[in-house]
Formats: structure tokens, C-alpha cells, sequence
């Protein structure tokens, strides 16, 4: 019986063959439990790897590409209910805009404000396919 145990504490022999001889060894369950809590102990950390904690290429295009999507569901939606409650027409808001006499270069990053998000989403969303 001894001899079992010892050799279930053995780093070397698989999980499932120490099932097998804990299981047939005679010890109570709970002392059962407490070799095998140590042993998991021992092969499985609980502090996380550095590795988890690093910014990855993948990771950040995974994030980037959630936010985007999530970006422009609100966008849509707001422009949608915005569209549904605010009196007027699109013509007299797009001739509200204009007539702010916003320059070129504001104009030219509000484009770009609306397309980089909506290309991103779908070239990466393509990408995943």
C-alpha cells in the first residue's frame, strides 16, 4: 500500500496511471485528494507567465478590430435615431455643415475618421474569413 503511494507521488508517471494506483491503493478519499492536490500544485502554477501579459501584433489587431465594430454599431444606431427624431431633412443638415465653413483639412480627417474605421473592420474581417 505504502509502496503505491510513493510511487504516485513519483513526478514521473502519467496522471492516469496514478489515478490507477491511488485508486486501487486503499487510502481514504480525502488523502487520495490531497496527494493529487499537490502534485496539481506543483506542475500548475497559478502566478501567470510573462508571455500572458505582453502586448501581441495578433492581440492588438483582435482589440483594434472589436473596437472598431463596436464603434461603428454605435455610430450607425445614433445616426439611425438621430435620423428618426430630429426635424428637418438630410439635405438641410449637410447644408448646416457646410455652411460652418469647416476647412479642408478638418474635412479631409473626418473622411478619413469615418473610413479607416469602416475599412479596418472590413479588410480584417475579411482576414478572418
Amino acid at each position: 500500500m505504502e509502496t503505491r503511494a510513493r510511487l504516485a507521488s513519483d513526478t514521473f508517471i502519467s496522471w492516469s496511471l496514478k489515478a490507477l494506483l491511488l485508486h486501487g491503493s486503499g487510502l481514504e478519499m480525502e488523502t487520495q485528494g490531497k496527494i493529487q492536490q499537490q502534485e496539481l500544485g506543483s506542475a500548475n502554477p497559478t502566478v501567470v507567465s510573462g508571455a500572458a501579459r505582453r502586448w501581441s501584433v495578433p492581440m492588438m489587431m483582435s482589440i483594434t478590430h472589436r473596437g472598431t465594430g463596436v464603434g461603428l454599431s454605435g455610430a450607425i444606431s445614433a445616426f439611425a435615431v438621430a435620423a428618426l427624431l430630429l426635424p428637418g431633412s438630410y439635405p438641410d443638415y449637410l447644408d448646416m455643415i457646410s455652411s460652418l465653413s469647416i476647412g479642408p483639412v478638418l474635412i479631409g480627417m473626418a473622411k478619413l475618421g469615418i473610413a479607416f474605421p469602416v475599412s479596418y473592420h472590413t479588410y480584417n474581417g475579411i482576414r478572418h474569413l
